[in-house]
Order: structure tokens, then sequence, then C-alpha cells
């Protein structure tokens, strides 16, 4: 499975919508770098939490305890996804959180063969 592309918004350092496309990056080492607790963990954390987060009760995100819901900072809180698998097509998560009302709501969908 591989992450093509990632778009999260609402949750602590991602008030405004913030995209991590790989689809055209080169083969090899990538390097993801910045200051420490600038979000280069809960942006790589978001995939996982867009496929195993939404019902999780803790753990949505893989590097902190919680749910999806204790880190949205919006209402319209969203993590997108799309995921390669290889033979199998592209497939699209989607996790929309009420960071007031403290509700997901999540759709997994196949958008390509």
């Amino acid at each position: 499975m591989r992450l093509d592309r990632l778009e999260i918004a609402g949750f602590l350092h991602f008030a405004a919508p913030a995209v991590l496309d790989l689809r055209d990056l080169p083969n090899g080492l990538i390097a993801l770098v910045g200051p420490n607790g600038h979000g280069k963990s809960r942006l790589l954390d978001a995939g996982l939490g867009a496929l195993y987060g939404p019902g999780a009760a803790t753990g949505a995100f893989p590097s902190r305890a919680g749910t999806l819901a204790e880190y949205a900072t919006a209402r319209d809180a969203y993590i997108d996804v799309l995921w390669r698998l290889d033979g199998e097509g592209t497939f699209r998560t989607r996790v929309d959180v009420d960071g007031e009302r403290r509700t997901t709501e999540a759709l997994l969908e196949r958008v390509s063969s």
C-alpha cells in the first residue's frame, strides 16, 4: 500500500488545509524536516488516523493517545487520503470531524481500478 496524497485541515497545527502530494516524487529517500512541535509526525500519522482512527476509542494518531475528535480544532476538520494498493487500484479515505460536537463521519471508496 502506498500513500499518494494526504490533505488535512482543522487539527492542531493545520488550521488551514495542508496537502502532501507524493505521486510525483522520485524513488529514493525523502525527508520531511522542520522544527520540533510543528506537525511532522501529525502529518504522517494522519493517513493511518483516517484508516483506523474514526472508530477508535483511543490511539487515533499512532504517536499520541486520544481520539481524532480530541485533536480537532475546528467544526469542519477533515483528513482526506488517497492510497494505492498494487493490483487493486486507488482508494480514498476521508474522515470529517466536528471539533465542537466531537463527532466523526468516515468514508472509504475505490476511486480507480
